[in-house]
């Protein structure tokens, strides 16, 4: 016991040391073990919801929301980078173990035991974000880097993604922009995407730096769906509810048109081992 505790000890002095407070202005940072980057960004109170009124009603009631500083993924985990981490860590993916992936087929969605992140049935190199991964994939894929790298890595809350997905809080309807005729210059969406994920970073980011939290693939946040939730929950730092049998997933995916890749949008809710083709995640790291 007293080596257990010794070690949590350590860890706690390590992840704060290196997870700084975020600095306006700063460029991204580079996790040397990983070399993945992350945007610096400042904590505040926004108005969390559908403030343009078009949207859903589970995106209701528009309620004020506050959340400390962290760094945010410049990008969704790419396949290159989830590579490393099944070579390392030598994991096998639900999708493998199971049923395989599911795909969109005659408006449905149909499992493919064919399908997996190394196959998802489209074309893709290391540098398309890698999908077809469950939420316990995406967790898993989060210890591993706080394991690997001695920081406390993880999926991001819903409130901390669309604080990030808006610029840090602005009145944005997709990330970057208001205006659906620029759309195109911000993400990939059913409109331009080809059926498929694209490279990351080949859009303009949002006002933060980020790139594709509209569109590209929809992305795990580490929140359980519940009715009623949302228009109750803490003003600062919500983290969802306590428990439930759906997580949540925000952003919209290549397979999507405009309305579904708001930054208010919270269309999908599936249970922690769903996988899907359009289904992909990006990390969060706390900045104190």
């Amino acid at each position: 016991m007293q080596k257990i505790l010794i070690a949590i000890l350590v860890l706690g002095v390590v992840s704060t040391a290196d997870a700084m407070p975020a600095e306006e202005g700063k460029g991204p940072f580079v996790d040397p073990a990983t070399n993945m980057k992350f945007v610096p960004i400042k904590g505040g109170c926004y108005q969390m919801g559908d403030t343009f009124g078009d949207g859903e009603s589970s995106e209701q009631p528009v309620h004020q929301v506050c959340v400390d500083d962290f760094y945010m993924g410049r990008h969704e985990v790419t396949v290159g980078e989830f590579k490393k981490f099944v070579t390392a860590a030598n994991y096998i993916t639900e999708a493998e173990k199971g049923s395989g992936c599911s795909a969109w087929t005659a408006g449905k969605w149909i499992a493919d035991r064919n399908k997996n992140w190394r196959s998802p049935g489209f074309a893709q190199d290391d540098s398309h974000p890698v999908v077809c991964v469950s939420w316990n994939d995406a967790t898993a894929y989060a210890g591993w880097m706080s394991k690997t790298t001695g920081k406390p890595y993880r999926l991001p809350t819903e409130a901390e993604w669309e604080y990030a997905a808006k610029s840090g809080g602005r009145n944005e309807k997709w990330a970057g922009t208001n205006n659906e005729t620029e759309l195109g210059g911000y993400a990939w969406s059913k409109e331009n995407a080809g059926d498929r994920t694209r490279p990351t970073e080949q859009k303009k980011p949002n006002g933060l730096g980020l790139y594709d939290m509209s569109g590209n693939v929809f992305e795990w946040v580490s929140d359980w769906h519940a009715p009623g939730y949302y228009g109750s929950s803490s003003k600062n730092n919500p983290a969802g509810p306590s428990s439930g049998k759906e997580k949540v997933l925000r952003g919209g995916s290549w397979d999507n048109r405009a309305r579904n890749i708001r930054t208010a949008g919270r269309r999908r809710y599936s249970e922690p081992a769903s996988r899907l083709t359009c289904d992909g995640f990006r990390l969060l790291l706390p900045a104190r």
